[in-house]
């Protein structure tokens, strides 16, 4: 064989060779690794879970009472509206309370209970246990009446006696607001949230200067028809607390009950 055509079959063979040949083997491992298409068959199945839902939280809806228009809207206030009108136009409402007074520097507890008569304007409460105990609220006159424990028969009744517009008459006569112009007369609704009764509780905010106390909370019952339970705190952050049951709107009352005369020995203080 001459030498140009075995230069000639020596080319043919190279040429061959390097159409065919990838060059991989000169790759790094970790770089074949990486650059290497994995077929279908064998690329690796990722397990993917699906997101936690999002856990349901109260919602904090801000409202400014009648001057915010659009936020008064909502299904709260327009409850809150219609059972603030019920209250207004009842002849009458009356309702078991359970108290409890506790004193912010102290943290203790005071416990009562008791029963409240409404009417128009006028209030009744009545304590009845541990101790006894009479607020009357007949028109723009406040009567207080603490009664000594039975052990003290001959001791005097403690009265006091005032206008319920004052800031102390005011704080007495707490509940009898509902009745007289009703919640949205003299609060602004700061917010309102659901408990976890599903009740709507409403944050509110006295728009009086003369009020003694600095906020106070309203919890509608959950089928929205009376109200559950009234909470305020006073200057000195002692919070009352009432709870009422039993309530019923339009019952027969007379005027007599929103009447009262001092015992003969009562110690009359004038606020």
């Amino acid at each position: 064989m001459n030498f140009s055509k075995l230069f000639l079959a020596f080319a043919s063979m190279l040429a061959a060779l390097l159409s065919t040949h990838s060059f991989a083997g000169d790759l790094p491992d970790d770089v074949m690794k990486s650059t290497t298409p994995t077929s279908s068959a064998e690329a690796p199945v990722t397990k993917t879970e699906s997101p936690a839902p999002a856990k349901k939280t109260a919602t904090l809806k801000r409202v400014k009472g009648e001057s915010a228009p659009a936020a008064a809207q909502t299904a709260e206030m327009k409850a809150l509206k219609t059972l603030d009108t019920r209250y207004q136009k009842a002849r009458s409402v009356t309702m078991d309370v359970d108290k409890t007074l506790v004193l912010g520097l102290l943290g203790k507890e005071k416990k009562s209970k008791g029963h409240i008569l409404l009417s128009r304007g006028k209030m009744r409460l009545e304590i009845n246990a541990p101790d006894k105990s009479l607020v009357v609220v007949n028109g723009n006159n406040l009567w207080v009446a603490d009664y000594p424990p039975a052990e003290f028969k001959n001791a005097s009744v403690q009265v006091l006696k005032g206008q319920i517009d004052s800031k102390k008459g005011t704080q007495q006569g707490f509940v009898g607001l509902l009745t007289r112009g009703g919640v949205l007369k003299h609060f602004d609704v700061a917010g309102v949230q659901r408990d976890d009764q599903a009740r709507s509780v409403y944050f509110l905010i006295p728009t009086q200067k003369t009020f003694e106390f600095r906020r106070a909370q309203m919890t509608l019952s959950a089928d929205g028809r009376y109200i559950a339970e009234l909470r305020y705190w006073d200057e000195r952050d002692n919070e009352t607390r009432m709870q009422f049951s039993n309530v019923k709107f339009d019952v027969p009352v007379v005027d007599t009950a929103f009447e009262f005369v001092p015992p003969e020995n009562a110690d009359i203080t004038t606020l």
